[in-house]
Order: C-alpha cells, then structure tokens, then sequence
C-alpha cells in the first residue's frame, strides 16, 4: 500500500503545467484586431487612422503566432484569408513570419492595452492592435 500511494504521488507531482516560457509576457498571448494604421506621406506628418478592413493576430503561449491573413505583407488589408504563421520572442520584442521570400522580421511592443507592430518600409510603417480576447 506504501508504494502504491508512493507511486501515485510521484505521477501526481510529475504532472507539471506544460512547456511554459518564462520570456512569453500572458498579457499579449490571445487574438488581436487590427484597429489602426500608420500612413507617412514622406515628410514627417504622417499619423495613425483607422483601418476598413478585418485583420486578426493570434499569439499562442508556445512563442507561435497565426494572422488570418498573409504575414509576409503586413500592411496588406487583402480579403484572402490564409492560416499565416510565424514566431514571435517577447525578450527581443521580435515576430519572425514563417517563409517569407522578402518580408523581414518586425517589432512589437506592448504598452498597456495597446500593441503596436513597426515594419521595413521606406517611410515609418506601423499597425495598432486591440485585444478580443
């Protein structure tokens, strides 16, 4: 009887929560709306506006992250959905798209209830993000 309550206390313990990164920040983990977009004209005096289109990103707790729509052109409004994947490392603030031929990689940052993502362009390019849950 000792090692039966002995074996199953040690499955009891062993049974851990799963592979959980101490770098992942919960805060962003969920889906996110696209809700605003950075236009420069070239002379500095660009602002943010609202977007016309519905564009979604998910971050998953493993470092992946999924848009509903083509990764590789961010800025791209475009009304083809495809399942678009990438990583992402909230230490470095660095989303990495998934075989991109030339997309580099972009930058995210978290302030408060605010995510923003800043991409290569030839002017300032930037999203901004609100979450759905």
């Amino acid at each position: 009887m000792k090692y039966l309550f002995l074996l199953i206390s040690l499955c009891v313990l062993s049974c851990g929560k799963e592979n959980f990164d101490p770098n992942q920040n919960p805060d962003i983990v969920g889906t996110w709306q696209v809700t605003e977009q950075y236009s420069d004209p070239g002379d500095g005096s660009g602002g943010f506006s609202e977007v016309d289109y519905y564009r979604t990103f998910t971050f998953l707790e493993d470092g992946t992250i999924i848009s509903d729509r083509d990764m590789c052109f961010p800025l791209n409004g475009s009304e083809e959905e495809v399942d678009s994947r990438g990583s992402y490392d909230v230490s470095t603030g660095i989303i990495t798209p998934d075989i991109c031929a030339f997309t580099r990689d972009f930058w995210f940052e978290l302030d408060g209830q605010v995510l923003t993502f800043n991409f290569f362009c030839f002017e300032s390019c930037a999203l901004r993000l609100r979450k759905l849950r």
